[in-house]
């Protein structure tokens, strides 16, 4: 006879009922025995029948007394702890039904009020070989269990289903995007879900992550606002570590209930999704109602699906890669070639048929040497594959032949790529045809080297000539001569009749010194009006005096221009090397002392370059050197004087001045350097550091909260006479970041009035970039009132030789009122510098001046102390 079995896995066979007496084993009853069971198979489970969960276990006798039963048995039949115990009689009607009948499965309604309390029964006879029947085993169980039981069948089976459409999809050309939908509907539908929600994981500002909606799905709310994902950490963190969520509102903590409550629902479920390595997001599958807690085998299946979502995404990313990598492939203007590991051309792009004129089908099935231009030798190709083999790459410069016979360079990187075994499989060349590139290099070359204006060396070419000639000359114990040229009266000739006359006088100049010098000498122009003639070669340094008498004799001859007869002169220093120095700009600066000497005397003339032009030149000299190495060696630096409001008495502005702290002489006075920059014209170089230092602080000052109205920087006649001014302040601009409205430049009178055409247009570019104009030491001039309301300017400085006898000087009185009145009538502010003394300010208040600088309020102090006083004034005037 067939007896009860125990098992280890919980798997139920066709025919079997099955109770679990404790988690680790199974005992199913086979009702093919029909109810049945021998009194060995009962004394063998019936240690194991007294521990069983979930069921209730009676032992009865062939009248139904009760011999014994489990805890939860005694809970189903409501039997008394102690004294008689019997089943109830609606029970052992219900038994004797069955026994009547012969059958094994039976329910009963223990109360007929509560039609949902259903148990079912299952009896087996305890079988007597040699009396029959010997008494009965009831197995009770809760119906209500069996209903859930068979509810989680349904959601598995539910989910197991959506599952199986997802993963068909996955072999599908429908976006994952498509297809969501449809899954998440079937499972909330099928399972008993009231929303499902897919997030996608994004990194906020501050590393942490978030999940925003991507898809939600709710039951019977199709037009339901999509939300993101409450951020609660322990659920993130989890799903972030690859781990599913669940709980019910009750047993969560009191800040995750609120979430829950939040959503009105009361339980959910998270599972995370991940594409290939990444964290991707989730999926939230939530519930309204009380339900039993999720299966092992429900949660796997829900897992399972968010592994396939991952893998659905995963695979679109993949696609949508692999067509921008073709997209890239057919569009990129470069040439690619892909060679096998025989170097068989078995792809190209459409680059290469636009750089080589070969289609797809000549190319395939060919080597590159079909590209061969036959400039290059077989050692070339030899270090190239040693280069390949050794490194894995080569790139470089090489000269290839097109189809139709054209000869062209092209930059080549190649690199070879490896299969699973480490074996070489493939070649791919990365080409460009730089043709262009080399012609505008040789143009940029040429643009770089060259005087735009002339066609003439310029000083950075000249100074590579001149480092040759130099060495040159030292293997050939030679000498060189260095004529330093300056033209004279062409400054008023070209602020006269303008700068398209002066370009046309330069250019002829350029051809008569061309004409008056060797072939082999060199003729440079450094700039403006400024030439230079080398000669190398020279056996005799005298020589160099006879082409200096021949070029002033050329230049003095006039010229003429559109009808115009042009008079000029030249004043020319000479240098010789190794003399007179051992580099070029020794050489150069030389040469320029030498000139400047031949103008002090008189002009039109020339001088050599000697060791007694006396005591104040050696020091100009020293002075100029040690200039010229403070900008390289950053002894310059930049001091402020602040500008005060008359009205509010609050710094709204500051002066930038430039100071020389020499590490050996100390502190050298402006007024020393400064007329020396602006002789030699390294002024320009300084303008250009003052002004960038300037703008670069200004950017300081508002990162820092401190906000100046403006830094006002000086600007010399040179600067704009000698320079490309207006493009110099935009390339600072540009380069600091500095909001242009901040800046002011300081012109002086002089500067204006001399070549007002050139000026005013150099004053409207500026203006036209936002930035504000001055008029520094007004009054100290030759100023022309008509020529004044021409140029944009905003502002008009007070000379501080008219507010230094302020209020007792009628005279400086009287001009100061006047220059106040004049800017109020011209829509001008007016500021005045050099004001030391209270009285002084009183006197400028009184006649209307805005603004005012000078010792009684700061003298000029370093950028720290600067900012230190804003942050202070502010504190005290918030």
């Amino acid at each position: 006879m067939p007896d009860a079995k125990v098992h280890d896995t919980p798997c139920q066979r066709a025919g079997c009922i099955r109770i679990q007496p404790c988690p680790q084993w199974w005992i199913e009853f086979d009702l093919a025995t029909h109810g049945m069971l021998s009194k060995s198979s009962v004394h063998s489970i019936q240690r194991l029948i007294m521990g069983a969960q979930g069921v209730g276990i009676l032992s009865l006798d062939r009248e139904l007394r009760i011999h014994c039963a489990t805890p939860l048995a005694e809970t189903f039949c409501q039997l008394p702890a102690g004294g008689v115990r019997e089943l109830p009689q609606s029970l052992q009607d219900r038994l004797r039904e069955a026994i009547r009948h012969g059958t094994t499965q039976l329910s009963w309604l223990p109360d007929p009020l509560n039609i949902h309390n259903v148990l079912t029964g299952f009896l087996f006879n305890i079988h007597d070989d040699r009396q029959g029947t010997d008494g009965y085993i009831l197995i009770l169980q809760d119906g209500k269990a069996q209903i859930r039981e068979e509810s989680h069948l349904r959601r598995c089976n539910a989910i197991l289903n959506a599952l199986t459409h997802l993963d068909w999809q996955l072999h599908t050309d429908v976006m994952w995007e498509q297809s969501l939908p449809d899954t998440m509907a079937r499972i909330g539908l099928a399972a008993g879900y009231d929303r499902i929600q897919v997030f996608r994981n994004f990194l906020n500002g501050d590393h942490t992550a978030r999940l925003a909606h991507v898809h939600r799905w709710e039951a019977g709310h199709e037009d339901a606002e999509p939300a993101d994902f409450p951020g609660c950490p322990r659920w993130l963190r989890m799903l972030q570590n690859g781990q599913p969520f669940a709980g019910f509102l009750g047993e969560l903590p009191a800040m995750e209930q609120r979430l829950l409550v939040q959503r009105g629902m009361h339980s959910l479920l998270l599972v995370p999704v991940f594409v290939g390595d990444e964290w991707w997001g989730g999926i939230s599958f939530e519930r309204r109602n009380p339900h039993a807690p999720a299966s092992a085998e429900e949660l796997n299946a829900l897992m399972a699906i968010g592994r396939s979502l991952g893998t659905a995404i995963q695979r679109q990313l993949a696609g949508e890669r692999l067509h921008q990598v073709k997209i890239a492939f057919d569009s990129t203007t470069e040439g690619i070639m892909i060679c096998d590991d025989k170097q068989r051309i078995t792809a190209v792009n459409r680059g290469f048929t636009n750089i080589t004129g070969y289609s797809e089908e000549e190319a395939l099935g060919r080597t590159p040497g079909m590209l061969s231009s036959g400039k290059h030798d077989q050692a070339f190709y030899a270090n190239l594959w040693d280069e390949l083999d050794r490194n894995g790459c080569w790139r470089g410069e090489v000269w290839n032949r097109r189809k139709d016979g054209d000869i062209y360079p092209q930059w080549l990187t190649i690199t070879s790529a490896t299969n699973h075994a480490g074996e070489i499989s493939h070649y791919i060349a990365v080409f460009a045809d730089i043709s262009e590139a080399k012609e505008s290099q040789q143009r940029l070359q040429r643009m770089v080297n060259h005087d735009p204006l002339t066609g003439l060396p310029n000083r950075r070419l000249l100074n590579e000539l001149l480092e040759r000639a130099m060495r040159n000359a030292d293997r050939s114990h030679q000498h060189i001569a260095l004529l330093f040229v300056d033209l004279d009266r062409f400054k008023t000739i070209n602020d006269t009749l303008g700068h398209h006359m002066g370009d046309l006088l330069l250019s002829g100049v350029t051809q008569r010194l061309s004409a008056a010098v060797r072939e082999a000498d060199t003729v440079a122009r450094l700039g403006g009006d400024e030439f230079v003639i080398m000669m190398d070669n020279l056996q005799d340094p005298d020589d160099a005096a006879v082409v200096a008498q021949k070029v002033i004799s050329t230049l003095q001859q006039s010229f003429v221009i559109e009808k115009e007869e042009l008079f000029i002169g030249a004043s020319i220093g000479i240098s010789i090397y190794p003399r007179d120095g051992a580099h070029p700009q020794d050489l150069i600066r030389a040469a320029d002392i030498a000139m400047y000497q031949a103008k002090n005397e008189g002009r039109n003339g020339f001088r050599f370059y000697t060791r007694e032009l006396g005591q104040s030149a050696h020091e100009r000299l020293t002075l100029d050197t040690m200039l010229r190495h403070a900008l390289e060696r950053n002894q310059l630096v930049v001091h402020y004087q602040p500008q005060i409001s008359l009205e509010s008495g609050r710094i709204i502005g500051a002066e930038a001045l430039v100071r020389w702290e020499h590490p050996h002489q100390g502190t050298i006075s402006p007024s020393k350097f400064i007329p020396l920059a602006e002789e030699t014209g390294l002024i320009i170089q300084i303008g250009e550091w003052v002004l960038r230092e300037a703008a670069r602080d200004l950017v300081r000052l508002e990162e820092s909260g401190c906000l100046l109205e403006w830094i006002s920087v000086n600007v010399s006649a040179t600067q704009i006479h000698r320079s490309n001014f207006p493009d110099t302040v935009m390339g600072v601009l540009i380069e600091t970041g500095c909001n242009p409205e901040r800046l002011e430049l300081e012109i002086t009178e002089s500067a204006i009035m001399n070549g007002v055409e050139y000026v005013t247009e150099v004053c409207r570019k500026l203006k036209d970039m936002g930035v504000s104009l001055a008029l520094d030491d007004f009054g100290t001039g030759y100023s022309s009132l008509s020529y004044l309301k021409r140029f944009p300017l905003d502002k008009l400085k007070i000379d501080q030789s008219f507010v230094r006898e302020l209020p007792h000087d009628a005279d400086d009185m009287a001009i100061s009122g006047a220059i106040i009145a004049l800017g109020h009538n011209l829509g001008l502010t007016v500021i005045a510098e050099g004001v030391e003394k209270a009285e002084q300010e009183a006197f400028l208040r009184t006649k209307g001046c805005q603004q005012a600088q000078g010792f009684l309020y700061s003298r000029p102090i370093p950028f720290a102390s600067l900012l230190e006083l804003l942050l202070l004034e502010e504190n005290q005037h918030p």
